[in-house]
């Protein structure tokens, strides 16, 4: 009697735990696949919310929009989920087929899923959080050259200052400080002296 009551048990930390794999999985499927469907239908607000927390406060929600739909519209391509692959409990690797105009769709290669708070977040483009502009263009060039996003990338570069120093140095309303990247160093440009400039 005791052998089977503990052949029961093992059966059933098995089921148990072959369940809750098979849920992470569904799970963490569920999330590539939306997050492919946002890029297709090119819902760029909704494919915002897809990624890790990390990589959101690299970049707000509305330069990166604007950042995605200015590269989109100068080479257009889109994901097709394949598959994914659990890893264990909180990681997972997502794989999509690059998909353009031309006939040749090439496998990606695997991107990192995270699991936080029991939701799946992509951890992959990073280029859509970090750069300015993919293309040296001047289409893409004018998504960043505005005074908002400026004052914005002031912020974060600034952001062991206290509020009263970034207000002065990010806000001042005669002399915001523009923010150019030269090379490793960075160069501060002050309007209210005729655009003078200094490296840091």
């Amino acid at each position: 009697m005791k052998q089977i009551l503990f052949l029961i048990l093992i059966l059933s930390v098995l089921l148990t735990s072959c369940n809750s794999d098979e849920k992470l999985r569904t799970d963490a499927e569920r999330t590539a696949q939306g997050f492919a469907v946002a890029w297709q239908q090119g819902d760029y607000d909704a494919l915002y919310d897809y990624f890790m927390p990390e990589l959101q406060s690299m970049r707000s929600r509305f330069y990166f929009i604007s950042f995605f739909e200015a590269t989109q519209e100068l080479t257009p391509y889109n994901l097709i989920y394949d598959k994914v692959v659990l890893q264990d409990k909180d990681l997972a690797y997502v794989y999509y087929t690059y998909s353009a105009e031309s006939a040749f769709q090439p496998k990606m290669s695997a991107l990192e899923m995270h699991r936080i708070d029991k939701t799946w977040k992509i951890n992959a483009f990073l280029d859509y959080f970090t750069k300015e502009c993919l293309f040296e263009i001047e289409e893409c060039e004018e998504v960043f050259s505005n005074e908002e996003f400026l004052k914005e990338k002031c912020l974060k570069k600034y952001s062991d200052l206290s509020i009263s120093e970034k207000v002065e140095l990010c806000y001042h309303s005669t002399a915001i400080t523009f923010l150019n990247t030269y090379g490793d160093k960075k160069v501060v440009c002050d309007t209210a002296s005729n655009y003078y400039c200094a490296v840091r």
